[in-house]
């Protein structure tokens, strides 16, 4: 059984932090959580500016009409936001990850 500081299951980010950010280490927890999140080009997820891709797209039917369906995509780039997050939520200790236990994205953590 994994124990509660390990990364999620196939993370991208491998293992957690060693120290988790607490109200005085801030620096030291950034120096770490940053190299592992660039490691992986999962940058993008935190600073917001990879966005999540719309709901809905519009596409060509077999009769040639256009319909709107659910974009695929967008599973994709959620479960990659939420493995950042769970990832951001695994570093945080428990007084400081009460601040963010609301936050739904990487980007809002």
């Amino acid at each position: 059984m994994a124990s509660s500081s390990s990364a999620p299951a196939n993370s991208p980010l491998g293992q957690p932090v060693a120290d988790k950010l607490t109200r005085s280490n801030y620096a030291l927890w950034l120096a770490q959580v940053r190299a592992a999140i660039r490691g992986v080009r999962l940058m993008d997820y935190l600073t917001g500016e990879d966005k999540a891709t719309p709901e809905k797209i519009t596409r060509k039917a077999s009769d040639g009409k256009e319909e709107t369906v659910p974009n695929p995509a967008l599973e994709d780039w959620e479960a990659t936001d939420q493995q950042v997050l769970s990832y951001l939520l695994s570093s945080i200790s428990k007084e400081v990850l009460m601040q963010v236990t609301m936050c739904t994205t990487a980007a809002e953590a």
